[in-house]
């Protein structure tokens, strides 16, 4: 597959790929191969940055539901602590 004749009608990520594969000194490969090679690239591209936003989604949560807990421990504890000296 000639890269220089068909790059106009690829698009720019194939254009990439396709110069990446050159500077590899890759002449001729098929097309199947572009493809794999977009296709686990837009899987890293999505997958990463989704799964660190979601670990740090839940580290978000976790921290507010142990302060919630934490905090609500505490006023319950300050309730019976003070209803136990009152009477």
């Amino acid at each position: 597959m000639g890269s220089q004749s068909r790059s106009p009608n690829f698009p720019k990520d194939a254009q990439v790929i396709m110069s990446i594969l050159k500077d590899m000194g890759v002449a001729d490969y098929e097309q199947r191969v572009l493809n794999q090679l977009l296709e686990f690239t837009y899987s890293k591209y999505t997958t990463v940055p989704l799964s660190a936003f979601n670990i740090e989604l839940s580290r978000y949560i976790t921290s507010k539901v142990f302060v919630v807990i934490g905090l609500t421990t505490f006023i319950v504890f300050f309730f019976l602590y003070a209803f136990h000296y009152l009477q």
